[in-house]
């Protein structure tokens, strides 16, 4: 048993914080304080369950493979494990949210020191943004170094400082009432929130990481693997629900001129804006623009690992610097469509593969706990797929499909929950119990090796 030391449970521990901690970690929870109103706590535990909970979880669950989730679904089927990876790692990739963390720091850190925003400028921006992140992501062996010990300290700092301003400029202030623009679903819009961040699913590729870094470390076996991971899971757990709760405090006790709110304005970004302003000046503008940065840059560069990797695994007669290369070009092209249109594009997307994703990590930790057929984990993930594909033709509106609205948990997007425990019950009981959900053997690890 190699024993993983303290130092090194910290500095991977800070690593998949600083790589969960992008843009929309930033964004989400000032504004779930705000509308929360008295009801702050029972929203935000809603979206620590899936923001903070769900993404470890499913770092966790990764580790129960020495090969992480590219083995764990096979189990569904081949052919399921390798189009959901792939689609998977596209849409986390130089689809979405790669490029996403371009364009949002562009607006958040660029655009408002200029007088408006221009093609030529973001074309700037995103190539210095992408230029960085290639180099960093071209050595994945010094990953936990380089974020783990210089972008993460510096993200924290900056972070730490903006809370401790909040409280202190904000302490003993009343929650804002404003309209309930909840209408009253507390939890089910925390819950959902939480999940519209996109970590869960990221957690999917961030998991390889973790696997990779820990053998780096001298982790020989897949028990220390998972134990490992838990310990470093349980850091970045602290992290992460300790600043979304903190950020979604200020955003409970902030007080804002009503008036000055506009229709379509992100509410988080208003939210951050005003906070840093009111309370450093314009200092404040800098430091949320630092903040953004080191969030969106550290996010950018996990994902181009995961990626390249994954592909490089998949198609091993191209080289992972070449997969470095084409991932960073093809963000970098999308990146410059702006932030609007990228969301646009790949929103439906996302909330298709989404009730997957949540199914397949859920599954996989039950059936390492309780012995179960494989057919119980496949008639699952079919049963979801296929609800899936009702509710996204009727919510796109291409059919008119409203017996759906009338499924439980429909208006938290959650109606795929109920089918996932029907499919895995009757798979189940109707399943070869001598043919279990395969989780490998318990071998030691192979040492990794250099693509």
């Amino acid at each position: 048993m190699t024993k993983v030391s303290t130092k090194t449970t910290i500095i991977v521990g800070f690593m998949l914080f600083a790589m969960f901690f992008g843009a929309g970690n930033l964004i989400f929870p000032p504004a779930l304080g705000l509308v929360s109103g008295e009801y702050f706590w029972i929203t935000v535990f809603a979206f620590i369950l899936t923001g903070v909970g769900l993404p470890i979880l499913a770092t966790i669950v990764g580790s129960l493979s020495k090969s992480g989730y590219k083995d764990l679904l096979k189990n569904i089927h081949p052919a399921y494990a390798l189009v959901f990876m792939i689609v998977l790692y596209l849409v986390i990739g130089p689809l979405f949210a790669i490029p996403r963390t371009a364009t949002v720091s562009y607006e958040m850190s660029i655009l408002p020191f200029l007088d408006g925003a221009s093609q030529l400028t973001l074309l700037l921006f995103s190539f210095v943004f992408f230029l960085a992140s290639f180099i960093v992501a071209l050595y994945p062996g010094k990953i936990t170094s380089s974020i783990g010990k210089y972008l993460t300290p510096i993200l924290l700092t900056v972070i730490i400082i903006f809370i401790i301003g909040g409280f202190v400029a904000y302490w003993g202030n009343d929650y804002m009432v404003i309209d309930d623009l909840l209408d009253g679903n507390y939890f089910g819009y925390g819950f959902t929130e939480g999940y519209l961040t996109l970590d869960a699913i990221a957690a999917m590729a961030f998991s390889v990481i973790v696997i990779t870094s820990l053998k780096k470390y001298g982790v020989s076996t897949q028990r220390d693997l998972l134990t490992s991971t838990i310990k470093s899971g349980t850091v970045a757990l602290i992290l992460l629900g300790t600043i979304y709760v903190s950020l979604a405090w200020i955003g409970n006790n902030v007080v804002l001129d009503r008036t000055s709110f506009e229709e379509g304005t992100n509410l988080g970004t208003y939210v951050l804006t005003f906070v840093s302003g009111d309370i450093f000046g314009a200092f404040g503008t800098v430091l949320l623009g630092l903040v953004v940065l080191s969030a969106c840059l550290t996010t950018s560069i996990g994902l181009i690992v995961a990626v390249s990797e994954y592909f490089n695994e998949i198609f091993p007669k191209i080289s992972y610097k070449v997969f470095v290369i084409l991932t960073t070009i093809v963000s970098f092209g999308l990146a410059n469509q702006g932030l609007e249109q990228i969301i646009e594009t790949s929103l439906p997307v996302l909330f298709f593969i989404y009730p997957l994703a949540i199914s397949s990590i859920l599954l996989l930790l039950l059936t390492f706990f309780v012995k179960s057929p494989k057919l119980s984990i496949q008639l699952s993930i079919l049963f979801v797929f296929l609800i899936t594909v009702v509710t996204f033709i009727h919510r796109q509106e291409w059919v008119e499909l409203s017996f759906v609205e009338s499924i439980p948990f429909y208006a938290q997007q959650l109606e795929w929950l109920l089918f996932a425990v029907a499919g895995y019950l009757i798979g189940y009981f109707a399943g070869d119990k001598s043919n279990p959900v395969d989780f490998g053997e318990k071998e030691p690890l192979e040492e990794p090796t250099n693509s």
